[in-house]
């Protein structure tokens, strides 16, 4: 990982128990519940090691002493959290050396008998970077100017899983334990610096070469999983520059963020939209490239009764449709279920996109080729995502069918309302090609 203390020649960085041990004691003097019964033991038994308070630089020299280390570093946590198999660790200030990590972090982010964060991410690692760098300027600034500024900074990062799929995490860097210190006698601290100015992180290297001080303490760093939101939020911006559902590209993003969603690598994504003008279904191959419904000769050759059959179905049925097990027998139910079980799908849910008024125009589809894959807690996962699949197929109808419109008035007069969908089908045609 390509930290601050990796890329910033000249940043004094030293782990102490110091800061942690003076919070300690500032909770019993302020007689915060409990604290005198946990740590009392504790803190005594702590200080009767002074080597153990000293600024280290070498972790090594703490080994003969580790169960006591962890036993001070584990106050930092909530029992809640570390019974969980919480994601967190504590490093060097600033550094990728951890000395305590809880084995959830050490699965996602270290090397087996590593003590070093790794994130294999170039863009993660350089955010990381500035982010570390960003919180030692406002801890200098906390310090000699008694500036009020964070002592946390939070952002989200994508991760791939050993599955392949991407999850997203809100990594959270914590100050609170560090103490910074001028290290150089000769170095002058400006005496007009006004911390009320905004400066950027190079301009204030400039003012306060990093060499000068050195930070004692530890960082604590503490993950979440925020996929479910995160990968929403991409979907809503995938959706929002999507042209047409026969855009490739995009779709690609889709089924990438749909598969983190449901937490399912090896499922199949499709979008077969039902976009209707003048009493006409409009059907073109770049229409329902990415449907997987209509993949099949039969089932193209058949689309119109298709349709209107998935019309019927969601009308009498509006909800999400889930086949853990999709077998001939479920066909026999569903009539639809054929067309995909054809295709080698073992397992299938089905998700009806609507307008507000209530009208079918597209169904979003979720195949497996296992039995049993896909189960209700996946289907409840994507629950969210459906509305913004509704709103942008709707975009996408309209966009269409106002071209269509303009196609018709430009081209011809008046029309008998009988063979306008004659007209339709053409300016359509005409459009796709």
């Amino acid at each position: 990982m390509s930290t601050v203390s990796t890329i910033y020649q000249g940043f004094n960085s030293y782990l102490s128990l110091q800061p942690l041990v003076v919070v300690l004691k500032k909770m019993i003097a302020e007689r915060k519940s409990g604290a005198k019964r946990l740590y009392q033991g504790l803190i005594q038994e702590i200080e009767s090691k002074p080597e153990l308070l000293k600024p280290i630089s070498d972790i090594s020299l703490l080994d003969k002493e580790m169960d006591l280390v962890e036993s001070l570093l584990s106050t930092i946590f909530p029992p809640s959290t570390t019974s969980n198999q919480g994601t967190y660790a504590i490093s060097f200030p600033f550094r990728e050396e951890t000395v305590y990590a809880s084995p959830g972090f050490r699965d996602i982010f270290m090397e087996e008998g590593s003590n070093t964060i790794r994130f294999t991410d170039l863009r993660t690692n350089l955010e990381v970077s500035k982010a570390n760098l960003s919180l030692a300027y406002d801890l200098i600034l906390h310090k000699f100017y008694s500036h009020p500024l964070p002592i946390t900074a939070t952002s989200v990062h994508p991760f791939k899983d050993e599955s392949g799929l991407t999850r997203y995490y809100e990594l959270r860097l914590n100050t609170q334990f560090i103490d910074v210190k001028c290290i150089n006698k000769d170095f002058a601290m400006p005496v007009n610096f006004t911390p009320q100015q905004t400066l950027e992180v190079d301009e204030l290297r400039d003012v306060f070469p990093l060499e000068n001080f050195s930070f004692e303490g530890l960082t604590v760093i503490e993950l979440n999983d925020v996929t479910q939101d995160q990968v929403i939020v991409e979907i809503k911006t995938s959706l929002l520059n999507i042209n047409s559902f026969s855009d490739v590209t995009v779709y690609d993003e889709l089924q990438q963020h749909v598969q983190s969603l449901i937490g399912l690598k090896n499922v199949l994504i499709g979008i077969t939209p039902f976009f209707k003008m003048n009493g006409y279904y409009l059907y073109t191959e770049s229409l329902y490239r990415n449907s997987l419904l209509f993949k099949t000769p039969e089932a193209i050759e058949k689309k119109e009764r298709i349709s209107r059959m998935c019309q019927e179905t969601f009308d009498a049925s509006p909800q999400p449709m889930l086949y853990e097990i999709l077998n001939e027998a479920s066909t026999l139910h569903n009539p639809i279920l054929k067309y995909y079980h054809e295709q080698g799908a073992k397992s299938i849910f089905l998700c009806p996109l609507k307008t507000d008024s209530g009208n079918l125009i597209g169904l979003l589809e979720v195949c497996s080729l296992v039995a049993g894959q896909l189960q209700f807690h996946h289907l409840t996962k994507i629950q969210p995502a459906i509305q913004l699949f509704s709103l942008a197929l709707e975009k996408s109808g309209e966009t269409l069918e106002l071209q269509i419109d303009k196609m018709i008035k430009e081209h011809f007069t008046a029309i008998q309302p009988a063979v306008e969908w004659k007209f339709t089908e053409a300016a359509f045609n005409y459009l796709q090609h």
